[in-house]
């Protein structure tokens, strides 16, 4: 269940960003994660690591939304962009099979909320 480690490193980053913002802990109500779907999170999983590892913390009241990014690529040949609907990587444009992942493959600390309100905002990006 790698979603156990995911979460950690979640956490510490979310930590260390809200330390860097001077914001405390206990003021974040919602961790927003964008998380492609290469990684094959498996989002109950994913949602019960994060509620055991903030039990007892400063976050246990934190909620997690979790947004999928699909998998986009990019022909190298034609220079064709597209998403991967099926489980080949193969450009629908000329079939070759040199393609770059150009997303879908990371998890990002997209933002957070704090009880004032405020968000934390698109400058608290941040991957995993």
């Amino acid at each position: 269940m790698h979603e156990v480690s995911i979460c950690q490193a979640v956490i510490e980053s979310l930590y260390r960003e809200l330390f860097r913002r001077s914001i405390p802990a206990r003021s974040v109500t919602r961790v927003v994660l964008a998380v492609g779907a290469l990684r094959q999170v498996v989002p109950d999983f994913m949602q019960e690591a994060f509620r055991t590892l903030t039990r007892d913390t400063e976050l246990d009241h934190c909620e997690l939304e979790l947004k999928i990014v699909p998998v986009s690529l990019e022909c190298s040949h034609c220079r064709c962009t597209f998403p991967c609907v099926r489980p080949t990587f193969r450009c629908p444009g000329c079939g070759s099979e040199q393609i770059i992942i150009h997303g879908g493959d990371r998890i990002t600390l997209e933002s957070f909320s704090v009880e004032n309100g405020q968000p934390g905002g698109e400058d608290a990006r941040r991957d995993a």
